[in-house]
């Protein structure tokens, strides 16, 4: 059996549970940084001649085309990416950063092709996490046949949001899967602009299995950075911070959650820009309460 202890309201564990179980495990949520350290990235490019790619080893060049992708100029990375998947196609790394490049540039269908492929040659990659991916990839090649999908369902859809784990196996398991979401959207945020709802979707989710097995804690943080893929409040994100407010205060949390948030989501000065043109529009138009706002 899991070994968990009952949790008090003077205990001020920071893995406490909605059901007030401590969890021992859990080691926490990583630092989801808004974007790249992009001097390094300049500099490395910048020391290549890449006029001469066939006197170049071709891991340095794809390094070269990984830090193409972190200063966002994803037709050069591409492009350097076809031409060394052609002359080494079964290179896992050249593989799996091109099924990324095709994402970023929105040829869904052959991200899915390439990220899968490279998960055949290293499945243990990322951790074992690019299941997420791939999960991702099914989710936008959905909103391509219809915009509304997004709404009607969670992007991963693991079911394990509404149970509880009685054996070890099954926690662990959990925690893995905690752990894989996590990694890829501490992998993804840098490249993900808000709004986007596939952000919020999985961070709902990852809020709600944090909830339920491990942290109302970090749950609360899940919410709130879903919050910020969803200014709109369409999946309800508000509501689901909102509803942890008590327990939070019951443990003693809630003053920690807001420090630790700043901390695990640092805003950037784009997003403090962007948040305040939201509050700005939703004074101007004299909305009462983000609740009642919906998808157009």
């Amino acid at each position: 059996m899991i070994k968990i202890s009952e949790a008090f309201c003077c205990l001020n564990e920071y893995n406490v549970n909605a059901r007030g179980e401590v969890d021992e495990l859990y080691e926490g949520l990583p630092v989801f940084y808004r974007s790249f350290d992009v001097s390094y990235s300049r500099a490395f490019v910048n020391s290549f001649d890449l006029t001469q790619k066939e006197s170049i080893h071709y891991q340095k060049l794809s390094d070269v085309a990984f830090h193409l992708t972190r200063l966002k100029r994803f037709d050069e990375a591409l492009s350097l990416l076809k031409w060394l998947h052609h002359r080494h196609p079964s290179q896992y790394q050249i593989m799996a950063n091109l099924g990324t490049l095709y994402e970023l540039t929105g040829n869904v269908d052959s991200a899915y092709y390439f990220i899968e492929q490279s998960m055949k040659i290293n499945p243990d990659a990322h951790g074992g996490s690019e299941w997420v991916h791939l999960a991702v990839l099914r989710a936008k090649q959905q909103m391509q046949r219809n915009p509304n999908w997004i709404y009607q369902h969670q992007v991963l859809n693991l079911g394990l949001t509404d149970t509880v784990a009685q054996h070890s196996e099954q926690y662990e398991e959990i925690l893995k899967k905690i752990w894989d979401i996590s990694h890829q959207m501490e992998e993804r945020i840098p490249f993900s602009p808000e709004p986007d709802l596939i952000v919020a979707n999985i961070m709902r989710e990852l809020g709600q299995l944090l909830e339920t097995h491990v942290s109302i804690k970090d749950a609360y943080i899940a919410y709130r950075i879903a919050q910020v893929y969803d200014p709109l409040n369409s999946l309800n994100c508000i509501q689901k911070s909102e509803a942890l407010l008590p327990l939070l205060i019951e443990h003693e949390l809630s003053g920690k959650c807001k420090r630790r948030l700043k901390n695990i989501f640092p805003l950037s000065d784009h997003l403090k820009v962007y948040l305040k043109s939201i509050m700005k529009h939703m004074r101007k138009n004299c909305i009462k309460s983000m609740y009642t706002l919906k998808p157009r």
